[in-house]
């Protein structure tokens, strides 16, 4: 590596040698990640300052940072960015990466400023919560059906000022003839095998869902439909946990009211 600093503007970093990159699955900080999905890598001097992508697709360069990931076979791609600033970077495990253990590489201005491994699976279920922590209340919705085919979204958490926190807005079940879909947000699942491999444990209790695979609209986001028994009704505070190829996430909760 050459010895000095990289200045742009009023930013600057050392570069006199590389960095330890500790990286992380952006939904629950564990491992492993899979590849499209979301992922989060921690160090220090990994860009000249804090900047977000506002475009799509996502770019592989952002303010002079990029980031390389070297798959178990040796194949080299660039992962595409969402945030960047001098000790995180979020970003899209590449399409294709292969299982095993990878490596990757932030860059700035070309110059590598730190690098480490990475586990990687074909499916990393990893759930995202209402504070970001990967635990409590579940970055999720629900979808009540009415009989007459109309819809409507309802949130199953707040934030509560006088705490400051998220906290749980219990679930109505409101009339027999509603229908309730939980709709769960997570990455690391449109992997699977199939839709049927998919499971949601509700404290324990095994439920198929509906649709699992990649939510649209935001890149590497996942979301998971499932639909829910009015034996649930009166529940309180549930477990969450997705089962996907047999393999477990971590676990947010809901409350049924």
């Amino acid at each position: 590596l050459r010895t000095g600093r990289i200045t742009i503007g009023n930013s600057s970093l050392n570069i006199s040698q590389a960095g330890l990159v500790t990286t992380v699955s952006s939904a629950n900080y564990g491992l492993p990640v899979s590849p499209e999905s979301i992922a989060t890598a921690f160090g220090a001097d990994l860009a000249l300052g804090v900047f977000n992508s506002d475009v799509t697709p996502l770019p592989t360069n952002l303010n002079g940072t990029s980031v390389r990931v070297t798959d178990a076979n040796l194949n080299n791609r660039s992962s595409p960015l969402f945030y960047v600033s001098p000790s995180q970077v979020n970003f899209q495990v590449p399409a294709g990466t292969a299982s095993g253990t990878a490596t990757v590489t932030i860059f700035v201005n070309g110059t590598t400023v730190a690098s480490g491994s990475l586990q990687v699976q074909s499916v990393s279920p990893s759930l995202f919560s209402a504070n970001s922590s990967g635990k409590d209340v579940a970055a999720a919705y629900v979808l009540r059906i009415k009989p007459d085919g109309s819809q409507s979204i309802e949130p199953v958490a707040v934030f509560n000022q006088a705490q400051n926190r998220f906290v749980d807005k219990p679930i109505d079940f409101g009339p027999e003839t509603d229908k309730i879909v939980l709709v769960i947000f997570a990455t690391g699942v449109r992997g699977r095998t199939s839709v049927n491999n998919v499971k949601a444990l509700l404290s324990g209790q095994e439920l198929p869902v509906d649709f699992a695979g990649p939510q649209g609209s935001f890149v590497g986001l996942d979301q998971i439909n499932i639909p829910i028994p009015r034996t649930f009704k009166g529940r309180g505070e549930v477990s969450i946990i997705l089962r996907v190829d047999t393999r477990d996430s971590n676990s947010v909760t809901v409350n049924f009211q």
